[in-house]
């Protein structure tokens, strides 16, 4: 039997449609190919892993996006920008939709019970370039953090085990759904998320409304260091 069409007219509408397009993910990298043909594994660094899921998860999202009628793609180009996907077109009315892939690491347990807590906290983003000015376009993107409708986050949870990734797991959050009130480091400005899994599968964090989350990382105070740049990363 068909699937039926998909609603990308409805926020919650748009996250069903995410969950089922990421659900037949899987992960199928083994290595890095050489020259000669040769495979040599995955270093174990975290932020390398992570960038490869990153990429791979993208790229398995975009194969069912682009079979959807009116709906555009735009890319973050440098890499670094936000979001790394942008929904637009007729398919969502027009609007303007944010996509960014977070990836994180599963902290295992001393008695070997399933893990409860992510590795480390999830990084959301800054909270002191366009978050704070949502008028002013993004560099790259040219729109506002203010002009996107809804902020989605596609969350990539995966144990690290005998030098493997295993048990993927792709969760489909509102951003500011999953925020905790911690920053993911404590030198920069990033807005940290909440670590319990199950709240991330929930989106249950401790704020009540997009409104209490905008008001309070706005207000937060913003840490300058000799080496940290004020990287606005905006346009006239």
């Amino acid at each position: 039997m068909p699937r039926p069409k998909a609603d990308l007219t409805t926020l919650e509408g748009i996250k069903a449609w995410l969950r089922d397009a990421v659900r037949d993910y899987r992960w199928n990298v083994r290595g890095i190919i050489l020259d000669d043909g040769r495979v040599v594994p995955l270093p174990k660094e975290p932020a390398v892993v992570a960038k490869v899921i990153e990429v791979s998860v993208i790229e398995h999202f975009k194969r069912k996006a682009y079979a959807v009628p009116g709906l555009d793609l735009l890319d973050d180009l440098s890499g670094r920008g936000y979001p790394d996907v942008l929904l637009a077109g007729r398919a969502v009315e027009n609007r303007r939709v944010a996509l960014d892939v977070k990836v994180a690491r599963r902290k295992p347990r001393a008695d070997g019970s399933p893990p409860t807590v992510t590795q480390s906290r999830i990084t959301l983003g800054p909270f002191d370039s366009y978050f704070r000015r949502p008028t002013e376009r993004i560099k790259g993107v040219g729109v506002a953090y203010g002009d996107m409708a809804w902020h989605l986050d596609l969350i990539v949870l995966y144990d690290w085990s005998e030098g493997e990734v295993r048990d993927i797991e792709v969760l489909v959050a509102e951003t500011w759904r999953v925020a905790s009130m911690r920053r993911s480091s404590e030198t920069r400005n990033y807005i940290g998320a909440v670590t319990r899994i199950e709240d991330l599968r929930l989106e249950q964090g401790p704020f009540a409304s997009a409104e209490e989350f905008y008001a309070y990382w706005r207000a937060a105070p913003i840490k300058r260091g000799p080496r940290e740049p004020d990287e606005t990363q905006v346009v006239a």
